[in-house]
């Protein structure tokens, strides 16, 4: 598994973590944005597009979020991505962790490849933490906090 040294680190990370970083939502601004840099190598499935989509129309729709802001994200996110990983190549192995751990697939595709890889998934989700604590880790211990 890869190291927690200084941008050496291939993991899989979080649709959130992109969001807050991308859109300097405080609290999260600053640890966001340090995951990211930390990073050497960017891991997600493509499922990821469609919840950073979702997330920027929720957030346009009722945060009042200005559109432009929304699709400066877009823009801007894609090249934040080292390697897109298709779900067809993770689908059974998420639908098992689903089944198992009685939570979504949207985010088990998370957890299968961080599995798959040998790595871990960053996340903010508290839920994912417990559930998955062999895969998953929580921004602080990441960052070394």
């Amino acid at each position: 598994m890869a190291s927690y040294g200084e941008r050496i680190i291939k993991v899989v990370i979080d649709t959130m973590v992109f969001i807050y970083a991308l859109w300097g939502v405080i609290p999260y601004r600053d640890e966001a944005l340090a995951v990211l840099e930390k990073t050497k190598e960017i891991i997600v499935p493509d499922s990821v597009r469609a919840e950073i989509v979702n997330v920027i129309w929720q957030w346009i729709q009722w945060a009042q979020l200005p559109t432009e802001k929304g699709l400066f994200a877009l823009q801007h996110v894609q090249g934040l991505f080292t390697e897109v990983v298709p779900c067809h190549d993770l689908w059974f192995m998420a639908l098992d962790l689903s089944l198992k751990n009685d939570h979504p697939a949207y985010d088990t595709l998370f957890v299968a490849l961080a599995d798959q890889r040998k790595t871990k998934l960053v996340t903010y989700d508290s839920k994912l933490i417990e559930k998955f604590p062999r895969q998953v880790c929580c921004i602080k211990d990441y960052l070394g906090k």
